[in-house]
């Protein structure tokens, strides 16, 4: 989901030229490819091992991330529809309908299942708990933004199913913020290997942010065709303007406290959580070239920019180093291994391979 969020925003630069839109069709291209490669992947590892299905899903950290297949899979379609628009709008709307419905299987159940089945201590509390949350937010943002091509019929169902998971999963990720608020007061920061993923925080409020604007546009068109006043239909549209412009300040409170962490804490040890760079600060660029497009303010568009620079450096370099470690030390698979393996798994591993 880094990668293909990285290349929507260089497809959609807010000073658009035809090398971005290149470089962004590339790097969506890959990202499309990852998705596939890995969504086969993760199927093959609980056809072959069924345990560790379970083993997953009692685990706090892993069990969280399950919440990144849809907010991969938003991505592909979102960067499928900037591509072919109008020609697209058909398979766009069937992959957004799956993605809702893989959103809310991560929203609720495995919400419930971490109230159920899983034990945290307030000092083991970190932001992962937004994973499963944040598909809800990117969802609904999806749904509005391939909206905008659908036929009238469609457009205000899209509004309204996009709307009622806006507010679903921004009402839970705020409230996961208030609870790691207060286990940082309770127990200071994080430790350093995971001090970036205080950046987490940046992704519903970024992508929420791009979200209501996308639903006030889309609600203000609807009304507009209706005959409604022209007041009502401004006051739609700016609605979201002003909600979307509030996320946006909430989350430089976050950049602060994740710049501030990083000072203090000084991590140097790459890990996954170094990911949090990239998604997170993707979809909030995502919600401020949103804001410059609709307001129309060159300031707003440098903003954005740079931080459309900064996602796709932080993505590069997150790549290069899972390369790095994954395929040429293995580091990264043993570290997954360690934490759900079996007891046996080493054993049978070499077994196998002697025959």
């Amino acid at each position: 989901m880094g990668t293909g969020i990285a290349g929507q925003l260089l497809y959609n630069f807010p000073y658009p030229a035809r090398w971005l839109r290149i470089c962004g069709e590339i790097i969506g291209l890959v990202a499309g490819i990852e998705f596939v490669v890995f969504t086969i992947l993760f199927i093959s590892r609980f056809i072959l091992y069924p345990e560790q299905h379970r083993r997953m899903m009692d685990h706090n950290g892993q069990s969280m991330f399950l919440g990144c297949i849809p907010m991969a899979l938003a991505t592909v379609t979102s960067m499928i529809y900037s591509v072919w628009r109008e020609k697209a709008w058909i398979p766009c709307y069937v992959l957004w309908w799956i993605d809702v419905i893989i959103s809310l299987i991560c929203g609720w159940w495995v919400v419930f299942y971490m109230f159920a089945r899983q034990k945290r201590t307030t000092d083991g509390i970190n932001l992962t708990i937004l994973l499963p949350v944040v598909p809800l937010v990117v969802a609904s943002t999806e749904g509005v933004f391939i909206a905008h091509e659908q036929p009238e019929g469609l457009r205000a169902s899209s509004a309204i199913v996009s709307l009622l998971l806006w507010a679903n999963g921004v009402a839970v990720a705020v409230s996961c913020m208030v609870i790691y608020l207060h286990r940082m007061l309770l127990h200071n920061l994080p430790p350093a290997a995971i001090t970036f993923s205080a950046l987490l925080a940046v992704g519903p409020l970024g992508q929420g942010s791009a979200g209501i604007q996308h639903i006030g546009e889309i609600v203000a068109d609807c009304l507009s065709r209706q005959g409604k006043p022209e007041g009502l239909v401004l006051a739609s549209k700016y609605a979201g303007t002003g909600v979307g412009m509030c996320m946006l300040g909430y989350g430089v409170f976050w950049i602060v406290i994740c710049i501030f962490s990083v000072i203090e804490l000084k991590p140097r040890k790459f890990n996954m959580s170094w990911w949090a760079l990239t998604f997170p600060m993707g979809v909030y660029a995502n919600g401020w070239t949103k804001l410059s497009v609709d307001l129309d303010i060159t300031a707003l568009k440098v903003i954005a920019c740079v931080l459309i620079v900064l996602e796709v450096l932080a993505m590069l370099m997150c790549t290069a180093c899972s390369l790095y470690l994954g395929i040429f030390r293995s580091d990264l698979f043993e570290a997954a291994h360690k934490e759900t393996g079996r007891d046996d798994f080493d054993d049978d591993l070499k077994a196998k391979m002697m025959v």
